[in-house]
């Protein structure tokens, strides 16, 4: 489940437009279901399916200008600012099968295949403090 906390404050320190969803797991690792609500509206349900084995996964190899996240000034909270997050990730990661079977988040889900689908049972993202370039 996302909270409101969440929501709250990914749009105060980074300015990323969020809205909290409920999300229900079901399955064993490998073989999962994930269904995805909103005020009781079912967002996404899928399945996946992992294959394989892992490996390791980092974005230290990828410059910090690629992984630094842009997001204007919000002119609605009286921001005049642009906030600039560098995030970093790793984790293990491994080939995977994703299947929509229903909700009506993105009706366009439902007419395509992912070129690349990978499961991520052991990850760790960090989004630090913003930077702040005045106006």
């Amino acid at each position: 489940m996302s909270t409101q906390q969440s929501v709250v404050w990914g749009r105060r320190n980074w300015a990323i437009p969020k809205s909290r969803a409920d999300f229900a797991w079901e399955g064993v690792p490998g073989h999962e279901q994930v269904r995805v609500t909103q005020d009781g509206r079912l967002l996404a349900h899928l399945n996946v399916q992992a294959w394989g084995p892992s490996v390791p996964v980092t974005t230290a190899v990828v410059p910090a200008a690629w992984r630094t996240l842009v997001q204007p000034p919000l002119p609605e909270a009286g921001d005049r600012a642009t906030l600039l997050t560098t995030v970093s990730a790793s984790g293990w990661v491994r080939p995977a099968r994703l299947s929509v079977i229903g909700g009506d988040f993105h009706p366009a889900l439902l007419d395509r295949r992912p070129l690349l689908t990978v499961a991520v049972p052991d990850f760790r993202m960090v989004f630090p403090a913003a930077r702040v370039r005045p106006a």
